[in-house]
């Protein structure tokens, strides 16, 4: 991991908490990418990466604050979309 940095982080707090939640989602690492996976190739509808992204939410695994896009990155994903 790298190190503290100031310019990148508000403080060392939010580092550490920053390196909690990516130690956690480490062992959901590859069932993550293989359902963004199978997404892109077309056999899921985005809602069920998506739902599992929400299940790490409610368990504390990941930041609520994943889900937000800015503006200009906004993707149209149906979310229930052949679901």
């Amino acid at each position: 991991m790298p190190a503290y940095n100031a310019t990148e982080h508000a403080s060392e707090l939010d580092y550490l908490t920053e390196l909690l939640f990516k130690a956690k989602l480490r062992a959901y690492r590859g069932e993550l990418l293989g359902l963004l996976e199978r997404w892109d190739a077309g056999e899921l509808p985005m809602s069920v990466p998506l739902k599992r992204v929400e299940q790490l939410i409610d368990e504390g695994v990941l930041q609520p604050d994943v889900l937000m896009l800015p503006p200009d990155e906004y993707h149209d994903y149906h979310y229930d979309h052949d679901d």
